[in-house]
């Protein structure tokens, strides 16, 4: 077997060197390519009101959803405990002013009784 000459394969391997690199520059400068496929995208924050920890999250990364979906459910205790302490106060003070009215009225009772007396005994 005759062994091709050396100036052969070198300019062969020259031409599918050039070849190849002409493949890439075509492909590299000729298209716009993304690896995260993230090209144009508008990202936006999403904060709570109220203080919790996330118990469900219905949606996930990158899903387009709805104006007014869930996106996030908050655990409910924390809030429902400070309403309920709210509830209880509101109470109290409803129950404070009812006994307040009634000392007042027990007072202006005595003080018409007093005053009644007084006349009644001048006369």
């Amino acid at each position: 077997m005759i062994a091709p000459p050396r100036p052969l394969l070198l300019g062969l391997g020259l031409l599918l060197t050039a070849g190849g690199a002409a493949a890439w520059g075509y492909g590299r400068l000729g298209h716009v390519t993304e690896t995260d496929a993230r090209v144009m995208a508008d990202m936006i924050t999403i904060s709570s009101r109220i203080d919790g920890w996330v118990v469900e999250r219905p949606v996930t990364d990158g899903q387009t959803v709805a104006a007014g979906a869930v996106l996030a459910a908050i655990d409910r205790r924390e809030a429902d405990q400070r309403l309920d302490a709210l509830a209880a106060r509101a109470e109290a003070l409803r129950l404070e002013r009812e006994r307040v009215e009634t000392q007042r009225a027990v007072a202006d009772g005595a003080s018409r009784g007093a005053l009644a007396a007084a006349t009644a005994s001048r006369a």
